[in-house]
């Protein structure tokens, strides 16, 4: 099974070192007192949504406009990001019966979840009532795979 997604290259490998302190009853003659342990775990994780080949020739744009990047040329970076430019992403074309913009009626959504599930008891009996926040554009939900190695 592994092998399959290999040969694809459309697999992301995940590498995490860890270092465990066991404690040992008796020592042993090669590690008296030594009881720490350093491991490398890894997993292989199979990209989904689509991802082709294609999508991941970005690795030396990324490189050339990143400020972590000793060599790169001041004119390559991007500007700092524009908190107005954010939002306005998915402007509103047409005005909602509330008169609330949508991010507006999102934080209030945020602030009766909120009081829902951890304000006063009062509020507990309209849970059924909240609903889920507005849905503007959904990534679809694809379950990941994960090989250990």
């Amino acid at each position: 099974m592994g092998g399959f997604f290999l040969t694809t290259l459309l697999t992301s490998f995940v590498f995490d070192n860890l270092d465990a302190d066991i404690k040992r009853l008796v020592p042993t003659a090669e590690n008296p007192n030594s009881t720490l342990i350093h491991i490398t775990a890894g997993m292989l994780i199979p990209l989904e949504h689509g991802i082709t080949l294609d999508d991941l020739q970005c690795s030396d744009e990324l490189w050339k406009k990143s400020k972590l990047n000793p060599y790169a040329i001041p004119d390559d970076l991007p500007p700092n990001p524009d908190v107005y430019k954010l939002m306005r992403i998915h402007e509103e074309r047409e005005r909602h019966p509330s008169g609330l913009l949508r991010r507006t009626r999102f934080n209030a959504w945020v602030i009766l979840y909120t009081l829902v599930h951890h304000g006063p008891g009062y509020f507990r009996k309209f849970r059924r009532e909240l609903g889920k926040p507005e849905v503007i554009e959904q990534i679809p939900l694809v379950k990941t795979r994960q090989i250990p190695v």
